[in-house]
């Protein structure tokens, strides 16, 4: 193997690298975007969820008073 074919092969590995290098720059940046909205969001969902969470009284349907009537007439 000769030099022009060693340095040739090792500048295309450089520029392999560089390219990914440029991608995963990208990705790292998408991410970091993907991150940056979790964060912001992330509170205004907890607080949704949480409103969610609120237990409802089951005895709303029920009357809180009672009026018992006895109809029955006794004689005596």
């Amino acid at each position: 193997m000769d030099e022009s074919n060693t340095s040739e092969e090792i500048d295309l590995i450089i520029h392999v690298l560089q390219e990914h290098e440029e991608r995963f720059e990208k990705i790292e940046k998408r991410l970091d975007d993907i991150k940056k909205l979790i964060d912001y969001y992330s509170p205004i969902v907890n607080k949704l969820n949480q409103a969610e969470k609120v237990p409802t009284s089951t005895t709303a349907d029920v009357p809180q008073n009672i009026l018992v009537v006895d109809d029955d007439h006794q004689c005596g």
